[in-house]
């Protein structure tokens, strides 16, 4: 799976945080594609680095934009079969 963080209807973290929740997409790989400049609220209220975060809620690899396709081509491979 590769995702954004920001998304209209669900945001990434929501996404990974569901993914790892339930039995049928816990294990799938999770990737975050998405500007690092962002922070993040976690339930507590306190402001942490987008990438910290998403790793703290199981994204295996954030890859910052903007997307460098030499960057990107071996990372989303090492998740492939």
């Amino acid at each position: 799976m590769i995702t954004d963080l920001h998304m209209p209807v669900m945001d990434g973290f929501q996404l990974i945080r569901k993914m790892r929740e339930e039995v049928g997409t816990y294990n799938i790989p999770i990737i975050v594609n998405s500007a690092i400049s962002s922070s993040a609220s976690p339930s507590d209220g306190t402001m942490i680095d987008s990438r910290t975060y998403a790793f703290e809620l199981g994204a295996d690899d954030f890859i910052e934009k903007p997307l460098v396709p030499d960057d990107f081509v071996p990372r989303v491979s090492k998740y492939l079969p």
